[in-house]
């Protein structure tokens, strides 16, 4: 099946590619935090849910619950993130953003929404609207299905 005169293999490969270098972008836009990708992740979810516990903020970045502890843990290092002992449930911890995370966090959040402004300034208002039907629609059901049956021919 052909769209826009691409077949979807290569139309496939240069969305990848284009995804690809706007996450290398991304990053540039965070060098003087030197925050990995991951963590600023996880610094927007301890931002948008202060408080959560260590093993729903590795559920919500579809982690392992240690791959979680070891970055939250190089957030607690570098002053970014507080962690507090759960009243409730004596075997988990709540995470909290510090007020140097969160500064940290609005900084890189503001640079990163400026440089997809710029992106999308490029695009017509249709397309903008296409691609955010796209978001709204598609993107939380296919990262879902992605995390919960991972194609096998990659």
């Amino acid at each position: 099946m052909e769209r826009h005169g691409l077949a979807d293999a290569d139309a496939a490969q240069k969305i990848q590619h284009f995804a690809t270098r706007l996450i290398r972008l991304a990053r540039t836009t965070n060098k003087e935090h030197a925050l990995s990708s991951a963590q600023y992740s996880a610094m927007a979810l301890l931002a948008a849910h202060p408080g959560i516990a260590v093993v729903d903020l590795a559920r919500r970045e579809g982690v392992a619950h240690p791959t979680m502890s070891r970055l939250v843990a190089g957030l607690e290092k570098a002053g970014l993130v507080i962690r507090a002992k759960n009243a409730q449930d004596s075997r988990s911890s709540l995470l909290t953003l510090t007020d140097t995370g969160e500064r940290t966090y609005q900084d890189v959040a503001a640079r990163r929404v400026m440089l997809f402004r710029m992106l999308l300034s490029q695009l017509s208002p249709n397309a903008v609207q296409e691609i955010l039907d796209i978001v709204d629609r598609d993107m939380i059901g296919i990262e879902q299905a992605l995390r919960a049956d991972p194609p096998q021919d990659m």
